[in-house]
């Protein structure tokens, strides 16, 4: 077993009272790993409490445990240990979380490459697809189903080898978190052992048909209105390397869509034939915007530009083929910055 995870599941053992929280503006990876991992330790008997700045988007409110999640850090009781997922920076779960997290011990489950290990014990593993493999990984450690009569995690008894079916309901949210995280399994990140823990995942009870249904196949009118507004706004750069497009709160209103809307955008611009990296601007208030970068593999297999570099030197973080950041600013200046970055980083990788 992996060291850290045998120190995680000491720690957990005699948690009686847990907070699971993950970053602002949740995904699949994010959710389905915090309402995994919550489920989980329920069904150890613990009062496992699971919170988010943010709303469920509405595509993702089908995930088992969605409607239990709370945004108010006042419904988390007084948990002396909490476990924070899919997040490379404690303030990305928000200032109140932050605040909250003060003063009690952290567990941070992680992928990101900018995980700053901020917590008492991390396990962050980049090479991982998924927070939600590291979930399942740590999951299948312990020994732990809703099926257990002798549940190690709850009563502290050795661990064994092999493992129990996980429920549906947990493997239903570790699945989604996966298959978004690598695009469907198209991305670099689907390895081996990302597609042996899907296809366990759909054993236990995982419907891939029902989770693609739901998260790819029921949209919104204006979600597609949007869409048209935001591609009309798109630029590329003199050589075609670098694609630009940019979505305002006025598309927002105009289109009766939030931010959950724009989910995926990005990545049109980056199948793009050529494109080595692309950007989408996203204003979140007056001069406030939202990057996010999404790099590409190129034709010979070698990975491209690494924007989660370019994000962190601006502020932000990621993986290596997608990160983000928020700067502050107007559109021109905020687009000057990220293009001066960007320059260099072609540069440089010529």
């Amino acid at each position: 077993m992996n060291p850290m995870i045998r120190k995680i599941l000491d720690r957990l053992r005699p948690a009686a009272q847990l907070a699971v929280a993950a970053h602002q503006n949740p995904e699949g990876d994010a959710l389905g790993s915090t309402l995994a991992l919550a489920l989980w330790l329920q069904s150890a008997g613990k009062d496992a409490r699971a919170y988010n700045l943010d709303p469920v988007p509405s595509f993702l409110r089908f995930l088992p445990g969605a409607d239990t999640m709370t945004r108010r850090v006042e419904d988390l009781g007084e948990p002396a240990l909490i476990v924070v997922v899919d997040c490379g920076d404690l303030q990305r779960t928000g200032p109140a979380f932050a605040q909250f997290a003060q003063g009690r011990e952290i567990i941070n489950l992680d992928h990101h490459d900018t995980n700053d290990n901020f917590g008492a014990l991390n396990l962050v593993r980049p090479d991982a697809s998924s927070t939600c493999e590291i979930v399942y990984e740590l999951i299948v450690s312990a020994q732990c189903t809703v099926h257990s009569a002798q549940n190690p995690l709850l009563s502290g008894s050795s661990l064994s080898t092999g493992h129990r079916p996980l429920s549906t309901d947990i493997a239903t949210n570790l699945y989604t978190g996966i298959l978004m995280d690598t695009g469907s399994f198209r991305f670099p990140n689907t390895t081996p052992n990302a597609l042996r823990i899907a296809s366990e995942l759909v054993r236990a009870g995982a419907d891939p048909a029902r989770v693609a249904r739901e998260v790819f196949d029921t949209q919104p009118q204006g979600k597609l209105k949007l869409l048209a507004r935001v591609l009309s706004t798109l630029e590329f750069d003199a050589p075609g390397r670098v694609a630009e497009m940019v979505l305002t709160q006025a598309m927002f209103a105009e289109t009766g869509t939030s931010a959950e809307d724009a989910e995926g955008f990005i990545n049109h611009t980056a199948s793009v034939e050529g494109v080595k990296v692309a950007v989408l601007f996203r204003e979140q208030g007056p001069d406030k915007w939202k990057v996010s970068f999404r790099g590409r593999v190129q034709g010979d297999g070698s990975p491209g530009i690494n924007v989660a570099r370019i994000a962190e030197e601006l502020g932000g973080g990621g993986h290596r083929l997608a990160a983000g950041t928020t700067l502050l600013g107007s559109l021109e200046r905020v687009r000057l910055q990220v293009q001066e970055k960007l320059a260099a980083a072609l540069l440089a990788s010529e």
